[in-house]
């Protein structure tokens, strides 16, 4: 079964509120979506899939920006690539395909230092001496507005494990009364 049976329609929803879109190397580009509260900061991955032929070293480097008066900080504000470029892993997406990725964990933290009513972006720039050309963003959505839920989250324990077989979890599940 496939995981979207409209793919147009997902992309025409998930693209909808996307601030300045890009399209690096003429491919189609769908940023990721944070949210993230006023106080809270969180670490994030660098994935790289490289597009082009690289020449080592490289004077690369990898550059983030935030608005003025957007409520965030990210630190590093820049990285030079040769140190992103050493962890080739292969990634199933699915279909018996793969793809090759440089993956970075936890490299960069975002902080959030206060509201915001408008959606907000983190653009990721290539720079090389005087190029500058947009390889990404990070939408972030918009924060000032609190949604109150009227929900009861119910802790659960069990003996067993649980095994994931493409992305669908199974559970052996033995309940124990407390």
């Amino acid at each position: 079964m496939p995981l979207c049976l409209d793919v147009e329609n997902l992309k025409d929803e998930y693209s909808n509120e996307v601030l300045d879109s890009i399209s690096p190397y003429e491919n189609e580009y769908y940023p990721s979506w944070l949210s993230l509260k006023k106080g809270n900061e969180c670490f994030l991955d660098i994935d790289i899939e490289v597009l082009e032929t690289l020449i080592f070293p490289t004077n690369t480097k990898i550059t983030f920006e935030v608005g003025e008066n957007s409520g965030l900080t990210i630190n590093p504000t820049s990285i030079k690539l040769d140190s992103l470029i050493n962890n080739l892993k292969s990634i199933n997406i699915g279909n018996g395909n793969t793809k090759e990725l440089y993956k970075n964990p936890k490299t960069i933290k975002i902080s959030c230092t206060s509201t915001f009513s408008e959606h907000q972006q983190i653009k990721v720039f290539a720079e090389l001496n005087s190029n500058k050309v947009e390889v990404g963003k990070l939408m972030i959505y918009k924060n000032q507005e609190l949604y109150r839920l009227k929900a009861r989250f119910v802790e659960v324990k069990f003996k067993g494990n649980i095994k994931s077989f493409n992305s669908v979890i199974i559970a052996n599940v033995k309940y124990k009364k407390s």
